[in-house]
């Protein structure tokens, strides 16, 4: 006795399965999505961040670049960020923190 495996893999059950089970998406029914946002860890992070020494008016070296900070670590849309300075004198910006920097000060722990 030898088994055919169907070609066809939106066959009626499957169609029906997904029908019955399937759930909507939100964009398929107009509605937003929304959801608050825990931002107790990334305010634990930064605290961690400042304690190895990423704190205002500290120095550090970011990107291969010399920079000295003039504020604290932050939380952001897309992470944590720093106001910096360049060493040569250059304007203040916003920069994030290499994930490498983030990894470490989620695994130290502050006293």
């Amino acid at each position: 006795m030898t088994y055919r495996r169907s070609q066809d893999s939106t066959g009626p059950l499957f169609l029906l399965w997904f029908r019955l089970f399937a759930l909507p998406l939100p964009a398929a029914t107009g509605e937003l999505m929304t959801a608050e946002v825990d931002h107790s860890q990334d305010r634990d992070t930064c605290r961690k961040l400042i304690s190895l020494g990423y704190a205002r008016s500290n120095q550090v070296r970011l990107y291969g670049q010399e920079m000295k900070l003039v504020s604290d670590p932050f939380p952001t849309e897309g992470g944590i960020a720093i106001e910096v300075v360049g060493s040569d004198g250059s304007p203040s910006r916003r920069i994030k923190l290499p994930l490498s920097i983030l990894q470490m000060a989620a695994s130290k722990r502050v006293a």
